[in-house]
């Protein structure tokens, strides 16, 4: 069997990168939880808010980003190549 390069590619997980911030203070939040599919695709942010996530789910696919002291924040990531940028509004989850 030959794969093209586009064959192969659809069998590779999609990285999902991105930070985390604060609204208000515009800090970055570290300890938050984020996720593509609860229990499987998870991952935190480290002490700069930064993540990096793995799926074999098709894109477009659902972040979601919770933290116990900000609202829970749910965003579309359609591209393998740009970083997310994701700001948590301080409140409780909803």
């Amino acid at each position: 069997m030959i794969l093209t390069y586009s064959d192969i590619n659809r069998f590779l997980p999609v990285t999902v990168y991105g930070k985390v911030t604060d609204s208000v203070s515009h800090r970055n939040i570290s300890g938050a939880h984020v996720f593509v599919v609860q229990g499987e695709e998870e991952t935190f942010t480290n002490s700069t808010g930064e993540f990096v996530i793995k799926t074999w789910q098709k894109l477009p696919v659902k972040v979601t980003v919770q933290h116990h002291r900000y609202n829970k924040e749910i965003r579309n990531y359609s591209s393998g190549t740009k970083q997310l940028e994701i700001t948590l509004v301080p409140g409780q989850p909803k």
